[in-house]
């Protein structure tokens, strides 16, 4: 999962080994403090900067979970718009008895097209949509991530509209002042 994030930052590092007695292979306990991180999305492909909180990651011989405890960034830092700020917290595993549950929160997303080429590639809507309905403003978003590492996971994104638009060619006007919930869960949306 990490591999997916192409993760890099400066971080401070504590790594705890123990063995019990009679056990055949040690555990681990390891806590990475990322100081400044940056790191790719993978489902959403978007590049998030600043990235600031911990990682624990726990095992005996091999990885059997880790953590993301309260990670902070930033998406969409590249001076074009005022970056949306990110959280990111849950559990990842890569061992079946163990299921996953990821979350991230995303506050202050501008709707540009970028954004709807990202959400196209995640498979979560598809961007023929999104070029239909032209979205423009913002939206708070929260994105989850359900279930076992290594089988389809139930992954669903919930779309708060804040003084969102539509600029859609199908419009007799543009709808301005659009708030409410979408949620996308399996590419479709239910308002």
């Amino acid at each position: 999962t990490f591999e997916q994030l192409e993760l890099r930052a400066d971080a401070d590092v504590d790594l705890a080994i123990w063995q019990r007695m009679g056990a055949t292979n040690p555990r681990f306990d390891l806590r990475v403090d990322v100081l400044d991180g940056e790191a790719v999305l993978a489902d959403l492909g978007l590049r998030a900067t600043g990235l600031k909180g911990p990682l624990f990651v726990r095992g005996e011989d091999q990885v059997e979970r880790s953590e993301l405890g309260g990670v902070r960034g930033k998406l969409l830092d590249d001076g074009a718009s005022p970056p949306a700020q990110l959280l990111i917290q849950g559990l990842v595993s890569p061992n079946e008895d163990i299921p996953e549950d990821l979350a991230a929160v995303v506050r202050d997303l501008p709707l540009e097209r970028r954004v709807g080429v990202a959400i196209d590639d995640a498979g979560v809507f598809d961007l023929e949509t999104w070029d239909l309905i032209r979205p423009a403003g913002f939206v708070d978003l929260v994105w989850r991530r359900r279930g076992i590492s290594n089988e389809d996971s139930n992954a669903e994104l919930r779309l708060q509209l804040r003084a969102a638009s539509a600029r859609g060619p199908y419009l007799p006007a543009p709808a301005a002042d659009l708030q409410g919930t979408v949620t996308v869960t399996g590419g479709r949306p239910l308002l």
